[in-house]
């Protein structure tokens, strides 16, 4: 392969474009998770502070950075955090962006071009994440009240609850044994 200058040019431009990529793709996560975690920890607050049991003090304190532990911990089968879930699909997101550099910086073709394919690309490839990130994020919010409920029992010295779970289709199964 002869390597021209116009050739060494281009490919330190796609270098520099796949490093910029990389580096707005991580800050947007990283905002992302910012704002979630916060996001969490207000609401176990908002649970475990509106429960109205019994306890030995009128005003409830809590240790922000034992409920932000918590929210980090894994608690599902898969191992992973909530975020390594939610984020999950960055990967395949980078790698499209990348196949649309090399086309336009290495095959010439114009910022438009590329622009068209990322948005059809991530039509066709990303459609299902926003119901499967909104799917994650209900089920770690349902996760978060119910531990902070459960905290508040305990805190409290409530020793066994009842659960009424309604009997209609939306029911599952282990609601269904309790």
């Amino acid at each position: 392969m002869d390597l021209t200058p116009a050739k060494l040019y281009k490919l330190d431009t796609y270098w520099k474009m796949q490093g910029q990529v990389k580096r707005e793709l991580q800050k947007l996560g990283d905002r992302e998770i910012e704002l979630l975690s916060k996001r969490f920890v207000e609401q176990y607050i908002d649970i475990y502070k509106s429960m109205a049991l019994p306890s030995n003090s009128f005003f409830v304190s809590l240790d922000t950075g034992t409920v932000e532990q918590m929210i980090k911990s894994i608690w599902c089968a898969d191992g992973k955090t909530w975020d390594a879930r939610i984020w999950k699909d960055i990967d395949k997101l980078q790698e499209a962006l990348n196949q649309g550099l090399i086309d336009v910086v290495v095959a010439g073709k114009d910022t438009k071009e590329l622009k068209k394919q990322l948005r059809s690309h991530l039509k066709e490839q990303f459609q299902h994440s926003y119901s499967r990130v909104n799917t994650l994020v209900n089920t770690e919010m349902a996760h978060i009240q119910t531990q902070a409920a459960n905290d508040r029992y305990k805190d409290a010295g409530v020793e066994w609850v009842e659960i009424w779970a309604s009997k209609d289709e939306r029911r599952c199964d282990v609601c269904g044994e309790l």
